[in-house]
């Protein structure tokens, strides 16, 4: 059942996206050295996954 239904007009996912970009820095960077290459694939990565979990809980996946 969509969730507009009981009355759900926004949802704000943009905390747990910097969690998760948060915790994927915090991983890359734990070796003492930073490349800069190497934090932004990986922070991408996150969003990348926390986007598209958040899409199917919502029911978005695959609408244009």
């Amino acid at each position: 059942m969509p969730i507009v239904l009981h009355g759900v007009g926004k949802i704000n996912i943009c905390t747990d996206m910097f969690i998760s970009m948060m915790n994927r820095i915090k991983a890359v960077t734990n070796s003492g050295t930073i490349n800069y290459t190497e934090v932004m694939t990986a922070t991408e990565a996150a969003l990348t996954e926390v986007v598209k979990s958040k899409l199917v809980l919502f029911g978005s996946q695959n609408r244009a």
